[in-house]
């Protein structure tokens, strides 16, 4: 049997205010989210773990801040 998954996202963070786009190609976002079926007793294996990665580009997620 399939359930709705709930998902648990974050606070939202916004920082400053966006700029208005204005792309004739730009489709809008649904008005609400769509729903996920899983099977009843699906669950969530990495609740709880540590968090890990090996990017090492220097991507700005990973780069360390500069102080002068």
């Amino acid at each position: 049997m399939k359930v709705p998954l709930t998902i648990e996202y974050p606070k939202a963070a916004y920082h400053g205010t966006p700029k208005p786009i204005d792309r004739p190609n730009l489709v809008l976002p649904p008005e609400r989210e769509p729903e996920f079926l899983v099977t009843r007793r699906t669950t969530l294996l990495s609740r709880g773990r540590p968090v890990s990665g090996s990017d090492t580009s220097g991507s700005p997620a990973t780069e360390t801040p500069r102080t002068s």
